[in-house]
């Protein structure tokens, strides 16, 4: 869970065997259709990076009563991906950054009663500005698209993760679960 990846990372927490904390990004519809249903079959803990402004739109994104139900059977962390998905150190000022950060975690507040403390930048973008509003809005962890993996002491608002597609091969999924430094795409 993004939980214990935290403790993991700021407190050298114990892990499982062969950790992985599995995210997907946006909320797209198929997050809803064919992950739940298949992280709830496994057992598997995961997290979804949600985009709050796109929740019900009509372009293949889920509605609150399908992210409630998810939220509700504690098998996945609904965490913010942001009001808007912008590129956040190419907004003009702090108070737009502010918002896109700030505003993402009420709605989750006010949508789903979450007190959302994750956040993956879009586009893995992000700048001290950005850092710095993050941890006074209550964000404690955040992820890159950055390829990589974690370690303890990793700076937290800094995490890489693997990026794992439907263009990546079976053979580099593999690796990227097993090598700090894998062949990138």
């Amino acid at each position: 869970t993004m939980q214990e990846l935290y403790d993991y990372v700021t407190k050298g927490a114990p892990l499982p065997e062969k950790p992985v904390c599995i995210t997907f990004d946006d909320g797209y519809l198929d997050s809803y259709t064919i992950v739940y249903p298949l992280m709830k079959e496994y057992g598997f803990p995961w997290t979804l990076f949600l985009i709050t402004d796109d929740v019900g739109k009509p372009y293949n994104r889920m509605t609150w009563d399908q992210l409630k139900e998810m939220a509700n059977s504690h098998a996945v962390t609904i965490a913010s991906h942001t009001l808007s998905h912008p590129k956040l150190h190419n907004l003009a000022t702090r108070a737009e950054k502010e918002k896109e950060i700030v505003e993402a975690n009420k709605a989750l507040k006010y949508q789903l009663g979450i007190d959302n403390v994750w956040l993956a930048y879009p586009y893995g973008d992000y700048d001290d500005e950005v850092i710095d509003i993050c941890k006074k809005a209550g964000i404690k962890m955040a992820v890159t698209t950055d390829a990589g993996r974690v370690h303890v002491g990793s700076f937290p608002y800094d995490l890489k993760r693997a990026y794992i597609g439907n263009d990546i091969s079976i053979a580099r999924f593999s690796e990227r679960l097993n090598k700090d430094n894998y062949t990138p795409v």
